[in-house]
């Protein structure tokens, strides 16, 4: 019976954390949720421009890209720009590109990901064109590190725990599952 109770209260932990019951996901913006670092600030006759990046610390794999557009003459946000970022390795080749994004609900905020698959130092050209100002571009270094960023450190713990609590599980059931064939060979 108390096999039976061990994988019973496996399962449903597994399962709690598997399915959120404790631990929910959400898309969180990068400008809100302060994990994001500033990379580049800059100014042309028409623009200034703020990027910045989550992780703080960009490596190999998505990173989060939030620009942040205003007018120089009346400092007031500039909300009907197209953007474009464009990526350029060490030799100055185009790599990788997006197109950074405004929304209703955040329409003082671009925002875009971009997926790097090697660590290195590369340049981003940030191409800007509003009906309103006109168009200019800035370029700004970008370095990737290889590695993982480390989001929630309370994650690795809670992983660690369900993987001891599994092989803990297993060795218990284990010895119990001995510990029963010796008591059924002494009786037989």
């Amino acid at each position: 019976m108390t096999i039976a109770k061990i994988a019973v209260f496996t399962l449903l932990a597994l399962v709690f954390l598997g399915f959120g019951g404790g631990f929910r996901a959400a898309a969180v913006s990068a400008h809100v949720g302060g994990d994001s670092f500033e990379i580049f600030r800059g100014q042309s006759d028409a623009f200034e421009v703020t990027i910045d990046v989550s992780p703080r610390t960009p490596v190999v794999g998505p990173v989060h890209f939030t620009v942040k557009v205003s007018d120089t003459a009346t400092a007031k946000i500039v909300t009907d720009a197209r953007i474009l970022i464009v990526v350029f390795d060490e030799e100055d080749a185009p790599t990788i590109q997006t197109l950074v994004l405004n929304t209703p609900l955040t329409p003082d905020f671009y925002e875009g990901n971009l997926t790097f698959e090697l660590p290195a130092r590369y340049t981003l050209r940030v191409d800007l064109d509003s009906p309103t100002l006109g168009s200019t571009s800035f370029r700004a270094p970008f370095t990737v590190r290889s590695g993982t960023p480390i989001e929630n450190p309370l994650g690795t713990w809670i992983f660690l725990l369900v993987t001891v609590a599994i092989i803990g599980g297993t060795v218990y059931v284990g010895f119990s599952a001995k510990k029963a064939q010796r008591r059924r060979a002494t009786i037989a």
